[in-house]
């Protein structure tokens, strides 16, 4: 057993700290003393951005969507009536527009 001396000298006076406590400020103990500059403070750090984990979770539900539509019959069904869709609602238009120049208001 290692008794009082192996705890540093601030935790020493205090023994009724709880271990959560006791188990942070001896981690502080331990810790190398870095030299800390006027121009670096901690709110000179920024956050880590979610970018990279919106990405992945992106791609995963892209992927599990061209997964349905691909490989399952009602998904290919689907594909081809949004084809169909989209040819009908361009030929509507180019037809007015064609409608809107031509006819003089």
């Amino acid at each position: 057993m290692f008794g009082l001396r192996a705890l540093p000298r601030r935790v020493q006076a205090y023994p009724w700290i709880c271990g959560r406590c006791l188990g942070q400020q001896q981690k502080e103990a331990r810790r190398p003393l870095v030299k800390q500059f006027a121009t670096h403070t901690k709110d000179s750090v920024r956050p880590r951005s979610k970018a990279p984990r919106r990405l992945l979770i992106t791609a995963a539900v892209l992927g599990l969507g061209y997964g349905a539509v691909a490989f399952t019959e009602e998904g290919q069904f689907i594909w081809g009536a949004a084809q169909r869709t989209g040819r009908v609602v361009g030929t509507l238009i180019v037809c007015v527009n064609e409608y809107v120049n031509v006819v003089p208001a």
